[in-house]
């Protein structure tokens, strides 16, 4: 049965399984020069290696990073150096995504995701991440995911839905002027429901 890895920060202890991985894409990895590499890497401040451990296979997947400053961006950018999964331990679905104007990893995954780089300083990108896997879990449940703006008052929401452009936000705003609460600015989850159509009696004109 598959299982979801765990991603942790590499220690000197995985070596042997870093150099396995390593093998597993052809380069020829001798397990005494991985480790002083991996231990290096361990103490550079401007280095990044996590692994993902399956509690039945051990280390199946290895990602290393290295930061550097970078003058166009004002900031740091991070390289992906390494990027090793195990072949027995692929197409489990996912994504790897590398923010190039902050350096700022995020990985999501069925059941998992990590984040990586100055979160803190992009806090904004941890925050979307959270929200991503919130997202999940909730449409797991049944709910549906509507590119909407949403207010709400007296315990009843208002869903203004629409393309991009067609002024959801900018409703939502003169609403909240007139006394509604922004519940949402871009994305609502909402839970369908059936609905029994009932019919309006028109009285006949005599």
């Amino acid at each position: 049965m598959l299982t979801t890895p765990m991603i942790r920060s590499a220690a000197a202890a995985d070596a042997p399984a870093i150099t396995a991985l390593l093998r597993d894409l052809g380069y020829p990895g001798e397990p005494d020069r991985v480790s002083a590499t991996l231990r290096q890497l361990l103490d550079d401040p401007s280095a990044f290696v996590v692994v993902a451990v399956d509690d039945d296979r051990g280390v199946v997947g290895l990602l290393s990073l290295s930061c550097r400053p970078v003058l166009r961006l004002q900031g740091v950018a991070a390289t992906i150096e390494e990027l090793a999964v195990r072949s027995d331990a692929r197409a489990r679905g996912g994504r790897l995504i590398l923010k190039r104007s902050t350096g700022a990893l995020m990985a999501l995954w069925p059941g998992g995701a990590f984040a990586a780089g100055d979160i803190r300083t992009n806090l904004n990108q941890g925050i979307n991440l959270v929200n991503n896997c919130y997202a999940k879990a909730v449409l797991r449940r049944g709910h549906v995911l509507l590119h909407a703006s949403a207010v709400v008052r007296d315990q009843r929401a208002a869903v203004l839905a629409g393309p991009p452009g067609a002024g959801k936000s900018t409703s939502a705003l003169h609403l909240v002027e007139a006394g509604f609460h922004c519940l949402s600015n871009d994305r609502v989850l909402a839970k369908p429901f059936r609905v029994v159509p009932t019919g309006l009696h028109r009285r006949r004109a005599v």
